[in-house]
């Protein structure tokens, strides 16, 4: 028996994992700004200007985090959307030469790639398809 899709979704899975790749890398980053600045400035390793370095580099390293993670959501809409698009590109290409032919078999077989090309668009779950 065929499952029917669940309804659309705008979570996009690969953009949310490389994500946490970068928040990952933003938060080791603030550890070694940390240790290098302390290991430079020992006055720094002192309880008090240690807590204040910690919430500087902490709240410099938020910003830098938002900023990577909204860099890396835009490219992977960008490489995902080019694919999609040049997918959709080559099989209306290949309908119109279909038509210059006349050959009605020809034309069924471009005009169903057409469709199938832009059903891509359309993923159930949110997701580009890999094309």
């Amino acid at each position: 028996m065929p499952s029917t899709p669940s309804s659309p979704s705008s979570i996009n899975v690969m953009a949310t994992l490389l994500n946490g790749v970068a928040k990952a890398a933003v938060t080791g980053g603030d550890a070694a700004v940390e240790a290098y600045l302390t290991a430079q400035f020992p006055v720094l390793a002192s309880p008090i200007l240690s807590t204040l370095l910690d919430g500087l580099v902490s709240w410099l390293g938020s910003f830098l985090s938002v900023d990577l993670q909204n860099l890396v959501t835009i490219l992977v809409i960008d490489v995902q959307t080019n694919g999609e698009k040049s997918a959709v590109y080559q099989a209306a290409l290949a309908v119109v030469a279909a038509n210059k032919t006349g050959d009605p078999v020809a034309i069924q077989t471009a005009t169903t790639n057409l469709i199938s090309a832009w059903q891509g668009l359309i993923q159930w779950d949110g997701s580009a398809s890999a094309t």
